[in-house]
């Protein structure tokens, strides 16, 4: 219907992908998952700074958490992945 507001993913801007460094934490148990993540995220254009570690705990769910003023960089790498906005959240936020 023309002129009716339509929903977007996000009211934060777009961060480019170059400009944004990212933390892979392996939740899944498989060896080297965070690794195999975080060069296919470089390949996809994100900052060579992205990094792969270990989780502390196993994880059921993929999520995205971001310190504060980092919403809009996070929401980019949600898009890129494909990961719904749902699990995207401030880190330190109430669930």
């Amino acid at each position: 219907m023309a002129g009716k507001p339509t929903a977007t993913a996000s009211a934060v801007p777009a961060v480019p992908l170059s400009q944004i460094a990212v933390s892979v934490e392996n939740g899944s148990g498989i060896d080297g998952r965070a690794g195999t993540i975080s060069t296919a995220l470089i390949s996809d254009g994100l900052n060579s700074q992205t990094s792969a570690s270990t989780a502390p705990a196993l994880a059921a769910t993929s999520s995205l958490s971001y310190g504060a003023g980092d919403a809009g960089e996070a929401h980019s790498v949600a898009q890129l992945i494909g990961l719904p906005s749902k699990d995207v959240v401030r880190a330190g936020a109430a669930a």
